[in-house]
């Protein structure tokens, strides 16, 4: 019989929330004043918040070390300014991604004074301690023909951002005729966040197949490798994909 590979569903209601008159997050991980011990991680995946910012506001200057830290908006433009003295407008479609090294002060702001903004935030741990911060910014690369539009990955692949391991972010997008193919790996965790659903998941080997499906927020997550999947978005959804081979080393935490 073929392998059957452990999976936890993550409902997006399970969340941490965190609210005020600016801004609406939900937390994936724990984050802040929000503690879930069962959520401290999954690898080197530290954080995946959804914001949602008020127009004309946002989070005000403050520090990070020794993260990676990825921002991807989603409804509107957000202006991104550091201690190095960058400022930038990142908009939906682009990436940035800020290796903070031994040390960075940032804002992060609505741009927009008449529309709220969503977008998303990941932290990651690095594959070693970084010195001197830097930031990137990327235009995201158009879909794949097999629907997945690669943001993070190793040189020499699709993905417009290298963070130097086996560490690999995609968006997943409806596919109108076929479904999304996500190829087996046995050396690597799996983790599936539905941005907008819903999203219906199939195991493509076992022999006893396996079916999810997630709504908004919700999440499945495979630890210890993961079978060949099936994925089935509808028109208006679309998912995160991150993959990362389990050997991957941790580096220190945030002290920010």
């Amino acid at each position: 019989m073929k392998q059957a590979f452990p999976a936890e569903l993550r409902p997006g209601a399970a969340r941490g929330r965190l609210q005020t008159d600016w801004l609406q997050a939900r937390l994936s991980f724990s984050f802040g004043s929000w503690r879930d011990p069962r959520r401290d991680h999954f690898g080197a995946l530290r954080a995946l918040n959804e914001d949602l910012v008020a127009p004309a506001s946002g989070f005000a200057m403050h520090p990070h070390r020794q993260l990676d830290i990825l921002l991807l908006p989603w409804t509107g433009p957000i202006e991104h300014a550091d201690s190095l003295g960058h400022r930038a407008v990142v908009r939906p479609g682009e990436v940035q991604a800020m290796l903070v090294g031994d040390g960075l002060s940032h804002s992060q702001m609505n741009a927009s004074a008449q529309a709220p903004e969503r977008h998303f935030q990941l932290w990651f741990d690095p594959p070693l301690s970084r010195g001197h911060p830097q930031l990137l910014q990327r235009r995201l690369p158009a879909p794949a023909p097999d629907g997945w539009q690669a943001v993070i990955g190793p040189a020499g692949t699709a993905a417009p951002i290298d963070l130097g391991h086996d560490l690999r972010l995609w968006i997943g997008r409806p596919r109108p005729a076929d479904a999304l193919p996500l190829p087996g790996r046995a050396d690597a965790r799996l983790y599936l966040h539905a941005i907008d659903g819903p999203v219906t998941i199939e195991t493509m080997d076992e022999v006893q197949g396996r079916c999810w499906s997630l709504d908004d927020g919700d999440a499945l997550a495979f630890d210890h490798g993961f079978p060949r999947l099936a994925l089935r978005l509808a028109p208006a959804a679309a998912l995160l994909r991150i993959e990362q081979g389990i050997a991957a080393p941790a580096s220190p935490r945030d002290s920010g």
